[in-house]
């Protein structure tokens, strides 16, 4: 009842199907973000690597619902659909939420069935924090409905996907590299008679995360770009 579809990203299609955002894997499926959790991961089958460590590999992904969440789950193969007799855990096991129950296969095999809300809670894919979020932002939401606001996408450090919106924006320029100067630590070049100071994205962002001690609620859009997101 929880798989609401099937996703599979060939080889050549893994770099440009998966982003990061703010370090979490997400895929864009028709338009919209689905934050991905990699199964061998929760269960510490595969400690340290990173989403993008087999990205010359097909991926399978498991498209669930939580509660009202969607996320992708990634797993090695797809094999088939079974009807199965689930057996709840003993309660030794009742406080583990990754798993739901077990049942017996034809093979004499034990299958461990997968709690989905309670494997998505473990991904932080849906947390109380968030709902609380959301619920507080419901009115403003609500709102903003009939507006909408124009914003200028660009690439970031690293290929990420970024973006500012336009009122903020005077304009573009495109300045050569040799009319880019250092004074003292600050970047700046020749603009119209002035000296126009620098901000290099790469270095700022470089410089939160580096900084960063604890960490931070999630940000407003534009302080997302300047801010450290653990």
């Amino acid at each position: 009842m929880s798989l609401l579809e099937l996703v599979r990203l060939e080889a050549n299609q893994v770099r440009t199907g998966i982003e990061m955002v703010h370090g979490v894997p997400v895929h864009r499926l028709r338009g919209r973000l689905l934050p991905l959790v990699y199964l061998s991961r929760e269960l510490r089958l595969a400690e340290g690597i990173s989403p993008a460590a087999k990205s010359d590999d097909a991926i399978n992904i498991v498209v669930l619902q939580a509660d009202d969440r969607q996320f992708g789950l990634v797993v090695d193969t797809i094999n088939d659909t079974e009807e199965i007799v689930v057996k709840p855990l003993r309660k030794q096991l009742k406080t583990v939420k990754t798993f739901a129950g077990s049942s017996v296969m034809g093979d004499g095999k034990v299958a461990l069935i997968l709690d989905v809300l309670g494997l998505a809670q473990r991904a932080g894919v849906v947390t109380e924090a968030r709902d609380r979020s959301l619920a507080e932002k419901s009115a403003e939401v609500v709102d903003q409905a009939e507006k909408k606001q124009n914003f200028l996408l660009f690439a970031g450090p690293g290929d990420a996907r970024m973006a500012i919106p336009l009122d903020a924006l005077a304009r573009l320029e495109e300045f050569p590299v040799e009319q880019v100067e250092i004074s003292g630590s600050q970047w700046v070049t020749q603009y119209r008679g002035q000296i126009l100071p620098l901000i290099r994205l790469d270095v700022v962002m470089e410089s939160a995360d580096r900084n960063c001690t604890v960490c931070r609620p999630r940000p407003s859009p534009v302080r997302t770009l300047f801010r450290c997101w653990c």
